[in-house]
């Protein structure tokens, strides 16, 4: 008879246990758990175990947890592998006023089981806000931005594209054969480049509509076309002989009846006024101007005075005659 009472008691609990929540601490459980335990004075200690024995276990549930005494960590099981739970030895809270975790020692990996620095991503990274950096930036592969500000250096060790502005208060530095270069529509156009210990720049192969300009003060200064044309708005000096332009302001060749063999600088006109006497015009030149001649003929002896702003009048005088005589000759006008 008892042991039918005590049968009937087991039936009876597990009834009412599949019925029921279960509460250990607690006569109330809550109705949304199959078991709450409560205590102030103990926890809950899960099955520990070597990892030879987590792995050893016989077709694991997914959700099944347990704690590995090798590893220190717990694992569940997720249908396919077991899975570390990262605990508070990875993250902590530094300021616990402020929604934030943080990791002083170890290395982050997305996308690699190896990361090789805090934070190592293998693919691309999008930030929808600004990205700052303190000290060194370095791009092996492509860096592009609408705007980027950098504090320290910049090291570029492969393509940059830029969208807008690049600020650094440091250095931006490329790597041996990095090339600067700017592009419209996607097509290479001109380019900025270290070619050894030389510095190139200049249009690139195909833009031959394309010039290299130097402007100063808002102003084309020099300029350089496909054919290696060079075209200098101002003086060409040296150190050696001051201020002095090195590029005559006109040039060029007269012939003895006054028409012009050679325009040379293209910016002068003469005028044949008399036997042996030529006037050459050429707007902006001075009284106090350097003016050059010589003629092909070493019998002719060459003379010039400026009679107005803008003129230069030459004698050419034959000392066989001892006169006047027409004679072919070249001049120099320095500024």
């Amino acid at each position: 008879m008892k042991q039918l009472l005590t049968l009937a008691f087991a039936i009876g609990s597990a009834f009412l246990l599949q019925a029921q929540n279960v509460g250990i601490g607690t006569t109330t459980p809550n109705s949304s758990a199959a078991l709450e335990i409560k205590s102030t004075t103990k926890g809950l200690l899960i099955p520990s175990m070597t990892t030879s024995q987590r792995f050893a276990i016989n077709n694991p549930p997914p959700g099944l947890m347990v704690y590995d005494t090798d590893k220190d960590e717990f694992y569940h099981y997720n249908g396919t592998g077991w899975t570390v739970i990262v605990n508070g030895s990875y993250w902590s809270r530094p300021i616990t006023s402020r929604s934030r975790i943080a990791n002083a020692t170890d290395s982050v990996g997305i996308g690699t089981n190896s990361p090789t620095e805090r934070l190592d991503v293998n693919g691309n990274i999008r930030s929808r806000d600004n990205i700052s950096a303190t000290n060194n930036i370095d791009a092996g592969g492509t860096l592009s931005g609408t705007t980027l500000v950098n504090s320290g250096n910049a090291v570029i060790g492969g393509t940059t594209l830029l969208n807008g502005d690049a600020t650094t208060n440091g250095d931006l530095i490329m790597n041996s054969g990095g090339t600067v270069q700017f592009k419209t529509s996607s097509v290479n156009k001109t380019f900025v480049q270290l070619s050894g210990d030389n510095l190139r720049m200049g249009t690139n192969s195909g833009n031959s509509a394309g010039d290299f300009i130097i402007r100063m003060n808002g102003n084309d200064r020099v300029n350089v076309n496909a054919q290696g044309d060079l075209n200098v708005d101002g003086k060409i000096t040296r150190t050696a002989t001051g201020a002095a332009n090195l590029v005559p302001y006109c040039f060029g060749r007269v012939e003895l009846d006054g028409t012009v063999v050679n325009a040379g600088s293209g910016n002068w006109t003469v005028a044949k006024v008399g036997t042996g006497q030529y006037e050459i015009t050429c707007t902006g030149i001075l009284s106090t101007d350097v003016v050059i001649a010589t003629s092909r003929d070493f019998r002719i002896v060459m003379g010039a005075y400026h009679p107005n702003a803008g003129k230069v009048k030459f004698y050419t005088y034959s000392v066989v005659s001892q006169s006047y005589d027409d004679e072919a000759f070249s001049f120099l006008i320095y500024k």
